[in-house]
């Protein structure tokens, strides 16, 4: 987790300032279709349902540079944030439904499973831990793949997201939730990304007592000439 007195102010400017830009230009863009067509213009419903979905996700990743942001300039902002409780399968759902238009684009399937509301007691940045998750796969996962997210409850709360990624090697394992760290096979797969996520990730887990834990599986195909394994992130919050 970044000290604050020794947080690259210009390097966090340069990390924020790219992904707000378009951040901004596609909530400016749907919103103003939304907004011209209730002055009267026609439009219909799957438009609406359409630029409705690119407001609400692009506000959810605007959350998120947010909450980097705090990580960065102020580590323990989290924990003054009251705690309240959440369903663990509520939020999930919710962005799986608004990474269904994403994942779209490449005929990638979001597969959510685990019945039940799976309670929890936690602070709000908590609301964006599906959004880190499933950005993180929806990026790397290559068309027409699946996404797998498990829901489950025994002695502890249980999250286990599943898909196909980029191979890690050996060496770069241990700096996978490092801030700004990506892997070399992960790079070459897309320039897009900054090596944030994860280390947010890492940072609401610790808050919360949780183990985190990201594993690289061995090489199952190429893609592009780059090797894909099944990338797991496992997460094991206690019980309240």
């Amino acid at each position: 987790m970044p000290a604050t007195n020794h947080t690259d102010y210009k390097q966090l400017l340069s990390f924020i300032m790219h992904d707000l830009r378009h951040i901004n230009a596609m909530i400016r863009d749907s919103s103003r279709v939304l907004s011209v067509a209730t002055r009267g213009n026609r439009l219909d419903d799957a438009s609406i349902r359409h630029h409705a979905a690119v407001v609400f996700e692009q506000a959810a990743v605007l959350s998120s540079w947010l909450a980097i942001a705090d990580m960065y300039i102020d580590p323990d902002r989290f924990t003054k944030e009251p705690m309240v409780r959440v369903s663990l399968h509520e939020i999930f759902y919710k962005a799986c439904v608004n990474f269904k238009r994403l994942a779209g684009k490449k005929y990638i399937r979001i597969l959510l499973e685990g019945k039940g509301k799976f309670y929890l007691t936690a602070h709000p940045v908590i609301d964006i831990m599906p959004y880190l998750l499933l950005d993180n796969a929806v990026k790397y996962s290559p068309n027409s793949s699946d996404i797998t997210v498990t829901l489950d409850e025994n002695s502890r709360l249980h999250i286990c997201v599943q898909s196909m990624g980029p191979r890690l090697g050996d060496e770069e394992r241990s700096s996978l939730c490092k801030v700004g760290f990506r892997g070399e096979h992960a790079k070459r797969r897309t320039e897009v990304g900054t090596g944030q996520g994860l280390a947010l990730l890492k940072t609401i887990c610790d808050y919360h007592g949780a183990k985190l834990t990201v594993t690289s599986g061995p090489t199952i195909s190429h893609v592009d000439g780059i090797p894909y394994g099944l990338f797991t992130v496992d997460i094991q919050i206690p019980k309240e």
